[in-house]
């Protein structure tokens, strides 16, 4: 355990008035900042762009586009997939050939 807690970072940061310390590994600090960063970028234009938020409808607001992105991201097919699914195919039927002869 004492090796984990040597191991561990703190990473600190204010988001929408709140001031947060976050604990991580060294090899998921500048992944963890660069997160913080984009939540802050997108929590200021929101922000900006609806002034009368207050800070929990501009987090809710921040959290419903990243989820947005995420489901987006998920739902459809890169270029490298639709490759890989035509590579697949190809594969099989190359074996169902095989299996028959």
């Amino acid at each position: 355990m004492a090796q984990e807690t040597d191991n561990l970072h703190t990473v600190s940061c204010s988001l929408l008035g709140e001031q947060i310390n976050l604990r991580c590994t060294k090899e998921q600090k500048a992944s963890l900042i660069k997160s913080l960063d984009t939540l802050k970028d997108k929590a200021s234009k929101i922000l900006r762009s609806n002034p009368n938020l207050n800070p929990t409808q501009a987090a809710i607001l921040v959290a419903l586009d990243c989820q947005n992105a995420l489901n987006n991201y998920l739902e459809n097919e890169t270029p490298f997939t639709k490759e890989a699914q035509k590579f697949i195919s190809k594969m099989q039927t190359s074996l169902k050939k095989v299996q028959n002869d």
